[in-house]
């Protein structure tokens, strides 16, 4: 639990954070007529509500932490959480992940302002309230948000660079297509993507318009600032222009349980930019690798039980096809053209076998590659510490998390403390990296539902939020 969110009060004492909240109540009552006083009145309104959702926090987390419950609801929070047109959220409505997840946040630090007696309507990542406290000096700015520069450059074909556009960006999150497969892969497209069918109005008065179409025009992102907590949304909804409506993408994507993000950051840019065409070509060759492997694991032939198209192994399927002639009542005689198929087949079958082999090891290498690019460059490591599944399809479906560091014996009933007295140390969770050396602890929260989880599990699932957490 981040330390700005720990109760710092008993179990139960709500009492101050209900006094604020009246206070807020009999000040929007005095304020002034008309539409300012509405707009007043509304302002203090969403105060009272965000006040009632930290003090609904505090004591969800006095009761996650401190109490033997095996379930707490957490009614009362979601009852507490206004929209962003200060109405109460619908229960049970499937939102976006990242609009909820700044929406959210916006709201805590809305209660923070309000209990240190401001009242203001905290933007988090949007900019400071009336609080009198900065936005770089807010608790969820300071847990969540980042700061990149962005810059957009046109390239001449003899390597000549101009800068067209640089701003520096506060985000919350980074949002990433699966289509890269890993989060590596997919994070090397984000910070240096090429734009087709730019055009600017800012290149030098040299540069004439229709000489533009021999340039290549860039967009780079460097990370100056990363937050302790970086949330990374994977964009799994796509739009089929065949079915004419937004469907899910179901495929795999692979996150590493360390991450190191040196490479990304602004102050290493000039070391990684020869390191990046370097692993690009390396990457071309991974696609390269991974479309022959794929062709070799997914044979189509039309399938006898399905009118669909169905897939396996190449290999399988001639292992199907030699017992069919093996075992067919008119070819089980020695039959010398049967046998001799026989043998070609079967010869055929280890080829490919021998084939998948290679190719799985020079992928291995390649990717190994690509790390020991990046392998002096590692003081920003984050650790793996929650991630975010959905199930379903692109409208409807259930959200539950895998998140890493519950104590053992905590879902049993058991309090941390006492996990940590038996088990002598840190108590698990800590996971790679950690003095005490004690294995990765992992939970699956599914509603009312919490189990333990392999690791191996986690790093499987189709997610659609990954969160990692500074390594200090």
């Amino acid at each position: 639990m981040p330390p700005s969110l720990r109760p710092a009060t008993p179990l139960g004492d709500g009492i101050t954070i209900g006094r604020m909240a009246d206070s807020s109540a009999a000040a929007a009552a005095a304020g002034s007529g008309g539409k300012e006083g509405e707009e007043e009145a509304r302002k203090e309104r969403e105060t009272k509500t965000a006040l009632q959702l930290v003090g609904e926090l505090q004591r969800l987390f006095a009761y996650m932490a401190l109490s033997k419950r095996k379930m707490v609801d957490p009614s009362a929070v979601l009852h507490a959480l206004l929209d962003s047109s200060g109405k109460p959220v619908k229960i049970g409505n499937q939102e976006d992940v990242s609009e909820f997840s700044h929406l959210f946040l916006h709201r805590v630090q809305q209660g923070l302002d309000g209990a240190r007696g401001g009242g203001g309507t905290a933007g988090g990542a949007q900019g400071a309230g009336g609080s009198g406290v900065g936005a770089t000096d807010k608790e969820m700015n300071r847990i969540f948000e980042g700061k990149m520069l962005q810059e957009v450059a046109a390239e001449s074909a003899g390597n000549e660079r101009q800068v067209l556009s640089s701003s520096s960006l506060d985000f919350l999150e980074v949002i990433l297509d699966i289509s890269h497969k890993d989060l590596h892969a997919a994070l090397e497209d984000y910070v240096e993507t090429a734009l087709e069918n730019y055009v600017s109005d800012t290149l030098d008065s040299s540069s004439s318009r229709p000489g533009q179409a021999s340039m290549a025009f860039r967009k780079c992102v460097w990370m100056q600032r990363l937050p302790p907590i970086l949330t990374f949304h994977l964009n799994r909804v796509s739009y089929d222009h065949v079915q004419q409506t937004a469907v899910k993408v179901h495929s795999p994507f692979a996150f590493p349980a360390i991450l190191f993000m040196d490479r990304y950051m602004e102050q290493h840019r000039d070391e990684v930019k020869q390191k990046r065409q370097e692993v690009a070509v390396l990457r071309k060759q991974i696609q390269d690798l991974e479309g022959r492997l794929h062709s070799l694991n997914h044979y189509k032939y039309a399938g006898s039980t399905r009118s669909e198209e169905a897939s396996i192994p190449k290999d399988e399927h001639l292992q199907a096809v030699i017992a069919t002639l093996e075992t067919e009542p008119d070819t089980r005689e020695s039959d010398q053209l049967v046998q001799q198929c026989v043998q070609l087949l079967a010869a055929r079958r280890q080829a490919i076998i021998s084939e998948r082999s290679t190719l799985e090891r020079d992928l291995e290498h390649q990717r190994h590659l690509v790390e020991a690019s990046y392998s002096h460059l590692r003081a920003h490591q984050y650790g793996l510490l929650a991630v975010l599944v959905h199930d379903g399809l692109a409208g409807s479906g259930h959200y539950w998390a895998y998140i890493k560091g519950t104590p053992p014996g905590a879902c049993d009933g058991e309090r941390p403390a006492e996990a940590r007295a038996r088990g002598g140390g840190q108590g698990a969770g800590a996971g790679e990296g950690s003095s005490g050396g004690e294995e990765e602890v992992w939970h699956k929260y599914s509603d009312m539902t919490v189990t333990r989880v392999d690791a191996e599990e986690v790093c499987v699932c189709v997610c659609v939020c990954v969160f990692v957490c500074v390594c200090l």
